[in-house]
Order: C-alpha cells, then structure tokens, then sequence
C-alpha cells in the first residue's frame, strides 16, 4: 500500500476547517427556510379553521342577542297566560310600551295579537342576517304554553345551541 503521507492529513484538516464550516451553515440555512415555511404553512392552516369559525360566533352572537330583546316580551305573555290561563290577544294586554325594540343588530322587534314576536336583523348585523327574522309564536297545548319559532336564517349553525332544537327554517 503506500506509507501514510502527512499531506492526506494536512488536506483534511483544512477540508474539514473551510468546507465542514460553510457545509453545516448551508444545511443550517435550508433547515431554517424549511422551518419557516412549516411555521407559514400551520399559520395559514389555522386561520382557515378559526376566521370562519370566528364569523359564525360572531352572528351567532348577533342573533343571540336579538332573541335577548324578544325574551322580555316572551316573559310578559308567559305571565300573562299563568295569570288569565289564555293567550292574550292584544299588545296593550301585556303592556310593552318601555321594551326596547332595537340594538346593533336587530332593526325591529314587533309583536302583534300580543303573542307573536318578529325579529328582523338589520343595521350592523352580518350580512349573512341582514334582512333575516325570527319570529315566535306562543301556543296553548295541553294548558300549558309553548313557543314555537320559525325563521328565514338559512343555516341553523348561526342560531344559539337553545334555540336549534325549536326554530323550523322557513321562506317567510
């Protein structure tokens, strides 16, 4: 074989000290710029989970508080009918002159024979509701008073969880 030369040695340490430096900065660099990409990648991931996700609350919100204004006078002829065992027939019969009958984001909250309640979304409500109600009607079955409600709001996702099991979608 041949004896060892010094030279093989000397060439090494130098390969090693100029090119094993620059190799490993280069392996660091991509390593990073792949890091970086992964980083962007779980970002973009997520904010196409919890934007949506953040806009349905948020009507789901708006929605929720138009039903907020309609309990008041849901509360009144639920009174009313535990007092005189009958839905009453006329707003003035449940005196609801001082109920507030807007906010934000409900544009109108009427009620007619004093047991019928309209929600109507407006003003600075998502346009997802804009111009969308819901309206709830109290029922007699069984001496007992049931709500029932029926709404334009396509999708039952920006109704409030207590109110999917009851509103029925319908082309008002």
């Amino acid at each position: 074989m041949g004896e060892f030369n010094i030279w093989y040695l000397v060439i090494a340490f130098v390969l090693v000290g100029t090119i094993l430096p620059q190799l490993l900065n280069l392996v660091f660099e991509n390593f990073m710029g792949i890091l970086a990409l992964f980083v962007v990648a779980v970002v973009i991931a997520l904010a196409m989970i919890l934007i949506p996700a953040y806009i349905d609350n948020t009507i789901r919100e708006h929605v929720s508080s138009g039903i907020s204004l309609a309990s008041d006078v849901k509360s009144k002829v639920e009174n009313y009918y535990s007092k005189n065992r009958e839905i009453p027939n006329s707003n003035s019969l449940i005196d609801i002159e001082k109920i507030p009958i807007s906010n934000e984001y409900v544009s109108n909250l009427s009620v007619s024979n004093g047991s019928t309640v309209e929600i109507e979304f407006g003003k600075q409500a998502k346009e997802q509701i804009l111009g969308k109600k819901v309206i709830f009607k109290a029922n007699v079955e069984k001496n007992s008073l049931i709500w029932s409600c029926i709404t334009n709001i396509e999708e039952i996702k920006y109704l409030p969880e207590n109110a999917r099991g009851i509103c029925h979608f319908s082309k008002l």
